[in-house]
């Protein structure tokens, strides 16, 4: 199912995997145990808000985002925000694809409302107090109840 949503966005993250199963239960949208991050974690959780000036929060559809130019300078593990990455943005399109990443974040795929661009772009929802609202609208998109499990292998 496809739902044409509207998300504020800071940036788009980057993870990557190792060996060895661990496991992230959440309890609720909002509560989420045994999630661990390593690639850029304090972006993850960093608590900054979006704007309250609307004016400061630009739209974007997925494949705007896509045409954008990559970063000037190498991100690491280690990265602070850089450059776009700074910026809020509205991002809208239909969903096509929705999982819970061991770090606890809500990882959304989305392609232009239309479904006429072949772009997609993933934002992030983490697992943080300030997206609780957020997160419980996502996971009320599914029948999927709350407690359960991801028993996650690190590639």
């Amino acid at each position: 199912m496809k739902y044409p949503v509207p998300f504020i966005i800071a940036a788009l993250f980057c993870s990557t995997a190792a060996a060895a199963p661990e496991q992230v239960t959440c309890d609720s949208p909002c509560d989420c145990h045994g999630a661990h991050g390593e690639g850029r974690w304090s972006v993850k959780t960093d608590a900054s808000l979006p704007p309250t000036d609307a004016s400061a929060i630009q739209a974007v559809t997925p494949s705007e985002m896509f045409s954008w130019p990559g970063p000037a300078a190498p991100i690491t593990m280690q990265s602070e925000r850089t450059g776009i990455e700074n910026k809020w943005f509205a991002l809208t399109g239909g969903v096509v694809e929705l999982k819970v990443e061991e770090d606890g974040a809500l990882h959304i795929a989305l392609h232009d409302a239309t479904g006429d661009k072949p772009s997609v772009v993933v934002c992030e929802i983490p697992a943080q107090p300030q997206w609780c609202e957020i997160r419980t609208t996502v996971f009320s998109w599914t029948p999927h109840g709350f407690l359960f499990t991801l028993a996650l292998r690190r590639r």
